[in-house]
C-alpha cells in the first residue's frame, strides 16, 4: 500500500503560459509543455489547507461548495444535463444530492488527512 506522499494521480493541471510561475514545483512536474501532473500528496494538501478550512457546506442556490470562511471551494455542475435526461426534479435532486455529499467528503479528507 502507498503512503499517502507518494500517491500517484490520474489527472493532469493544464494552465496557460501566464499562470506557469504559480505552479509549486514541489507539488507538480510538468509532464510536457503546460501540462502538470502531481507528484507530492503531502505538500499538495498543505498548500490547500492554507487556503481553505473545514467544514465545508454546500448552497444549493448557487450550487457552490464553500469553506467555513465563506471561501468558494468549487461548483458542482451537471444539472443541465441530468435534467435533459430526467426532468428537471430529479435533475436538481440529484445536483443537491451530490454536492451535500461531495461537501460531507471533502471535509472528512481535511479532517483525517
Amino acid at each position: 500500500m502507498e503512503k499517502k506522499d507518494e500517491m500517484k494521480f490520474d489527472w493532469e493541471l493544464k494552465r496557460g503560459d501566464n499562470q506557469r510561475e504559480n505552479i509549486s514545483p514541489k507539488i507538480f512536474k510538468e509532464e510536457s509543455e503546460g501540462t502538470f501532473l502531481p507528484v507530492n500528496y503531502a505538500a499538495m494538501l498543505e498548500e490547500w489547507k492554507k487556503l481553505y478550512h473545514a467544514p465545508f457546506r454546500f448552497d444549493n442556490h448557487g450550487t457552490t461548495i464553500f469553506d467555513a470562511a465563506d471561501n468558494m471551494v468549487c461548483q458542482v455542475r451537471g444539472w443541465g444535463r441530468i435534467s435533459s435526461q430526467k426532468g428537471e426534479v430529479i435533475g436538481a435532486q440529484i445536483q443537491d444530492a451530490f454536492g451535500y455529499k461531495l461537501a460531507e467528503l471533502i471535509t472528512n479528507w481535511y479532517n483525517n488527512a
